[in-house]
Formats: structure tokens, sequence, C-alpha cells
């Protein structure tokens, strides 16, 4: 208990500059936004909320489809720190927190399961958080779901050593955090899923313990499915690959002299001290050890991704393509944190106590400089002063991130003023000869009284996907888009007078079959891990 207190303070410590001056980055200002809109949903009668109809000023929003749930989940068990302020900031930055906590936990467990040396998983316990990928993560990109994810790393690792040394419970326990994984980030499961099987032949493990591998990869993916499934078949309804249709790809964020000097100057400066603090590193611990395989294991993994930030690579990137789902190639050195940690404990395990605190110390130094200097800028400069400032002037309502696919769509949205979009009428009609009442607008329901005529054409403020309905007075009527913005146009067969106008999206058959799939393999698990522990004993 000792230890996990020490890691407590030194997290703790870490954090100070994000609970004391507030979140730095942008995207935890959309976490924010989308955390105030999940909770608000989530009820008995909706479990997984997956459609938000009041987030884009009422064009609403699906990203309970396409961004993993577990994050969702997450802040809102830490929904009694919501605030009034839309941007939920002491939410986020609680969650953060609590990742950074979490994660240091877990490879505490890894490694003094590896080493059983409470010192030694103690000092890479610290290093593991003082990562700068994983430090520049909390402070500069703001990812949520990424700095959850690091707390996945350490127990797939764990896991996969437990399937290696033929360890009881090793699938089942690989198979839920993988799982876990796929729920919290999908380019950090896309990056790290090869990483446990390439550990495996580092551990010269048998053919029997890849099987197992890959049949607990297979039970993750089967308990992901009620996320996994929807969103891989309703993705191509909508921009899920913003980052590429919008113009934001992989070969603009390699290291170039161009890039270095152009107007993301800090940015990549910081990728680049980032690659020079893992090269130096590593290059150091591999001189001071006893080389073994293993250790190439990990220098092989270090090279490869500190080769995949520079153009050169260019030719993976292009040819192997899930490598674009990843979009950032410094998203690749969320390997190299796991991997330094587990070569500085091997470094560790042949020192004496005095020498691992003093080379702990020694290698400290630069991710500590480098933490000072961040929180400095972002205290003179901080993202998120942009993000309160469209927020006080209204206009951070409108953050899509999930919208239909339609031509113009993406220059329409954000080439037009967002203050103009905010006074679409929640029901327009073409021909003025309309009127309406909000009666209720929630998840996948929208309704309405109406009165109408005749040939009028109603267009209501909601983004359209294929699967919704409309009914007037329970009775189905046809149910269109617009062309440019998606939003959904009902054209009216007769006269109305006080109807009920109902629109609403049925649960998918992928969404009820990937539910049954998820239920029907975590009882198969918990058969498993019952029949395992009765073995046991």
């Amino acid at each position: 208990m000792r230890d996990y207190f020490y890691i407590l303070l030194v997290a703790t410590i870490l954090a100070l500059p994000l609970l004391i001056f507030g979140a730095g980055g942008f995207d935890y200002s959309i976490h924010g936004l989308w955390a105030k809109n999940f909770i608000s949903e989530l009820g008995f009668d909706s479990l997984y909320p997956r459609h938000f109809p009041q987030l884009n000023y009422g064009l609403g929003e699906y990203f309970g489809f396409f961004y993993p749930p577990a994050i969702f989940y997450i802040n809102s068990a830490l929904g009694f720190l919501q605030n009034d302020e839309m941007l939920n900031y002491t939410l986020v930055i609680a969650s953060g927190y609590l990742a950074l906590i979490l994660s240091a936990f877990a490879c505490y467990r890894w490694l003094s399961s590896r080493y059983n040396n409470r010192q030694i998983a103690l000092l890479a316990s610290i290093l593991y958080m003082l990562s700068p990928y994983l430090l520049i993560n909390s402070y500069y990109f703001s990812a949520l779901s990424q700095q959850w994810a690091f707390a996945l790393f350490p127990l797939l690792m764990l896991t996969a050593e437990k399937i290696a040394f033929g360890k009881k419970r090793g699938v089942v326990l690989y198979a839920i955090a993988q799982a876990l994984l796929f729920l919290t980030n999908i380019p950090m499961a896309i990056i790290f899923s090869g990483i446990p099987f390439i550990y495996l032949l580092a551990l010269k493990a048998d053919l029997r313990a890849f099987l197992k591998m890959a049949s607990g990869a297979i039970f993750a993916s089967c308990l992901a499915a009620f996320y996994l499934l929807p969103m891989l078949l309703l993705k191509k309804y909508v921009y899920i690959d913003a980052h590429f249709d919008w113009g934001l790809s992989y070969d603009k964020f390699f290291i170039t002299q161009d890039n270095l000097s152009g107007g993301q100057t800090s940015f990549f400066a910081l990728i680049m001290l980032e690659l020079f603090f893992y090269s130096l590193v590593t290059a150091f611990l591999v001189l001071k050890i006893n080389f073994n395989r293993l250790h190439k294991f990990i220098l092989f993994g270090m090279a490869a991704v500190i080769f995949m930030q520079f153009p050169i690579s260019i030719i993976f990137w292009e040819n192997l393509p899930f490598l674009k789902y990843i979009q950032f190639p410094h998203r690749l050195l969320a390997i190299s944190v796991v991997l330094l940690t587990l070569l500085f404990a091997e470094f560790l395990a042949d020192k004496n106590s005095a020498e691992r605190i003093k080379m702990l110390t020694a290698i400290l130094v630069i991710p500590l400089i480098i933490l000072t200097i961040f929180a400095a800028e972002k205290r003179s400069e901080p993202i998120s002063n942009e993000a309160r400032a469209l927020y006080q002037k209204g206009l951070f309502g409108f953050n899509p991130h999930y919208v239909p696919k339609s031509e113009g769509m993406v220059e329409y949205l954000y080439g037009k003023d967002r203050a103009g979009i905010e006074q679409l009428p929640i029901i327009e009609s073409k021909n003025r000869n309309a009127d309406f009442e909000v009666i209720e607008i929630r998840n996948r329901h929208l309704e309405f009284k109406i009165n109408a005529v005749v040939g009028d054409e109603m267009i209501i403020r909601q983004f359209y996907i294929p699967g919704w309905r409309a009914e007037i007075n329970g009775i189905p009527v046809e149910l269109l888009s617009e062309d440019y913005m998606q939003r959904m146009l009902i054209v009216i067969d007769k006269n109305y007078k006080d109807a009920t106008l109902l629109l609403y999206l049925p649960k998918y058959w992928h969404e009820r079959a990937g539910a049954w799939i998820s239920l029907i393999s975590l009882l198969i698990l918990m058969l498993l891990f019952c029949y395992e522990k009765r073995l046991q004993k």
C-alpha cells in the first residue's frame, strides 16, 4: 500500500499545473461538451445513448455511434463534478488525473509481477508517468481517451506474460483488457494490439501461447461488438475519418524542416524533443545492460517508432491500410512509453537500491524540464482560453465531429458564420404555411405538434442518417433529407391541424446483434474464468 501512496503522490505533483491552472488542450473542451450531453441523455430508458439532438445548435450529433464509449461512462461516474459551464473542465481534469494514477498503478502491477521486486516496479512506474509523450498528451493534446488507454497497455503486457508462462486465466484477462482498449480508443487499439504478440516472441513462447492469445483477441472483438459492429456498418454515412476528409492526414505530421520552421513550430519541436529523449535514454540503457532477446525486441520497437515519424516511412503509410486509422504518426510514440519503461526495469534489475534511485533521478531530469516549460507555456497561452472565448460568444455549441456525408457539407459548415447556423429554425416551412410546437426532444426521439397544409415541405433542424422514421398521428410518412445540409425533410400530403409529428430512430439490427454477441461472449468468459478457478483449487 505504501508504494501506491508514493505513486499517488507523484501523480498529484505531476497534475498540479492541470489542477491549479486548468486544462490546456482543446480536446478537453470537446470531452467536456460530450460528457455533459451524454450524462443528460443517460438513463434507465437509454443505457447507451448514441444520438445527441441538442448538440451543434440543434442539428444533432452521432458521436455515440462512432466514438468508443468507455470514456463517456467514466466521465458519467464523475458526473457529481459537473458545473454549469458547458465545457465541464472540472470533470475532464479529474478524469485525466484519475487516468494518470491508474496508468501508474497498472504499470506497478505488471512489473511487480514480472520482477517480484517492489522497488523496481515502483521506480519504473514513476518513469512511466513521467514519460514525455504521456505528459505532453495530458498537457498539449489533451486526448482524454488516449490517457485512459495508457492504463490498459501494462495490463495487456501482464496478460501476455500470463499466457506465455501458462498461468491460469491469462486468456480471459487478456480478452477483457483488449476489449476495454477497443472501447477506449481505436487508434491506440490499432497501434498496440500487435505488441503483445511480438512480446510473446521475445519471451520465446510456444505456438500454443500464440493460439491462446489469438482466441483472446477474437473474444475481445466479440466483447466489444455492441460498439464495433454498429460503428463499422454506419461509418459510411458520416465523416468518421474527419481528419482526412477535412485535410488533416498523416503526411502533414511528419518531422520535416518545413514543419519545424512553419506555423506549428512548438508542436513539432516538442515531438523532436521527445524523439531525442527516447533515443538518448534507449542508447544509454542498451550500453549499460547485458543484451538479450528481450532487449532486441525493445530496441527494434523503439527504432521502428522513431523511423515512422519521418517522410522516409511514407511507403509503409501508403501501403499498410490500417495505418491511416492511426491518423497522426506521433501517436506511435505510445509504444515507446511502454518499451522504455520495460527497458528501464530491465536495467534496474541489475542494480542495487542506491544505484536505482540515482539512475531514475538522472533520467527524469529531461521530462521534468519538459513539464515545467510546458506548464508555464500553457499558463501564459492556454488553448482553453480559445474554447472559453467561443463558449462565451455562444459559438462553442457548434462543433461537429460525425456529420452526415454530402457534397459540400464540410465547406458549408465551416464556411458560414456559426452564429448564422444557430439561427436556423427548429422546423422550417418552405411555403411558410406551417407552424409547430415542441413536445419532446431527446435521444433518438423528436416529437412536435404541427399545423400544416398539403404540399408544404417541412425541414427539421436535425442531421439525417438512414434509419430515421417519421409518423404523423401514428401514420408513417416518407422522411427525406435536404441536399446540402442533410437535414430531415417531410413533404406534407394533406392538411393537418394539431397533429403529432414523431421522428424516431429505432435500434438498428446490428445494434441488437452486437449487444447479443457481447453478452454471449461475456457469459462464456465468465464460465471459463470460473472453470479455471475451480481447476486451480
